[in-house]
């Protein structure tokens, strides 16, 4: 019997604001687009920002120059310029960009794809909006800026993708007229699987009858985390038995541990700090609840990482869980009021039957963001981007 027809190799450039060591959900989708790409045959490159002190690149990544930024932000930006860049990617013989970010590294890719003739794909992974007081000045100002710029950015991509349809929507809005592809994050859904929480459960001291809800994430002010302490400072009141864990850093990790402290839950909230992000599995899998009170996220890898673990989700009802939580059979949408998300914690803390039954849901569910599905996915947006470059069309005839 005769397999599938391969298609021929190509050479991606992915580039993007962030990378590692800097764990974060924009990360973990590049490194599962680079994973499925590399089994199918291509060549991938990724282009990022120098971070300082880090020296644990493959081969496969190249650094440009940067400025480290305040610790508020805690991250370094690429600079605007990038010598001998250009012959780089020549050398390299890219036969495509993807930028993960329409500013900063983003505009950078953009020049250089323009200049090369190759077709850039942008993939709009963030409500941006929410984001702003990272920059000190006035939002009335910075909003329509914003919006005007991105929009402009994807008018000059061969393919525009977003992980969300909610987010699909959210960039129309902005003035994006052509067509914007959903692609949702892809996950290796066998590291969750295969993993095992005993070690992680037995070095936090976590006793056998404790049910650990989990939150994973930058610890920034748009992840809502005080809202979360509120919501476990009530659980705790009603079940001595439940733990959260918030596993991961940020520039609100000193405060946040405060607040713990200060409202009596020194002894049932645990801070582990950032793990690599091969090291989440086994956290994923200790865990008999994924909770968050985040707002802001478009395609949540971190409840897409859970589920796959087999870890069902109580989260803020928002379009980004929406989307992957499937309400009352592999997790709980809360109204976004911290006593809505404690109730519906509290009856998953006092209810094992009910939780081993959303767990078993949770990890079938997950099939729908494998890194293969999703791989497949991205490879059809390269595919129809390569043509629209060969017939001078841009991505606006969706």
């Amino acid at each position: 019997m005769r397999g599938r027809a391969r298609r021929p190799a190509i050479r991606v450039a992915l580039f993007s604001n962030t990378y590692k060591p800097i764990i974060n959900g924009i990360v973990a989708s590049m490194e599962a687009l680079r994973l499925f790409l590399e089994r199918e045959g291509h060549e991938v490159y990724v282009f990022a920002p120098r971070y300082p002190g880090y020296d644990g690149d493959g081969d496969f990544v190249r650094r440009l120059p940067s400025v480290t930024l305040p610790a508020k932000v805690r991250f370094p930006l690429a600079l605007p310029v990038a010598p001998g860049l250009s012959r780089q990617v020549e050398r390299l013989g890219i036969d495509l960009f993807h930028s993960h970010h329409p500013f900063g590294i983003g505009e950078i890719a953009r020049r250089i794809a323009h200049r090369a003739r190759r077709p850039l794909v942008t993939t709009i992974h963030t409500q941006y909006e929410h984001y702003l007081h990272y920059i000190p000045l006035p939002g009335a100002l910075l909003r329509p800026a914003m919006r005007w710029s991105l929009a402009r950015y994807c008018g000059a991509c061969q393919g525009v993708t977003t992980p969300a349809a909610g987010m699909q929507q959210v960039i129309r809005d902005y003035g994006v007229r052509g067509e914007v592809r959903v692609v949702p994050n892809g996950v290796n859904l066998r590291r969750y699987r295969e993993a095992s929480g005993e070690a992680v459960r037995r070095r936090h001291g976590l006793a056998t009858e404790d049910v650990v809800a989990l939150f994973t994430g930058r610890v920034a002010p748009e992840k809502n985390l005080p809202a979360l302490l509120e919501a476990a400072q009530q659980v705790s009141a009603r079940e001595a038995r439940f733990r959260l864990m918030i596993l991961g850093d940020g520039p609100e990790l000193p405060a946040l541990q405060r607040q713990a402290a200060t409202i009596g839950l020194a002894g049932t909230v645990l801070f582990p700090g950032a793990v690599p992000h091969e090291d989440v599995a086994p956290y994923c899998r200790a865990a008999d609840l994924f909770v968050t009170a985040s707002t802001t996220e478009v395609n949540p890898t971190s409840i897409i990482e859970a589920m796959a673990a087999g870890t069902p989700v109580v989260a803020y009802d928002t379009f980004g869980a929406r989307e992957i939580v499937s309400e009352g059979e592999d997790g709980i949408l809360t109204r976004q009021t911290p006593a809505a998300l404690a109730e519906a914690i509290a009856g998953l803390v006092a209810d094992g039957p009910a939780r081993a039954a959303m767990a078993a849901a949770a990890a079938g569910n997950a099939e729908r963001f494998s890194l293969e599905a999703a791989g497949r996915q991205m490879l059809a947006v390269y595919e129809e981007a390569r043509g629209r470059m060969k017939t001078g069309r841009k991505g606006r005839d969706g």
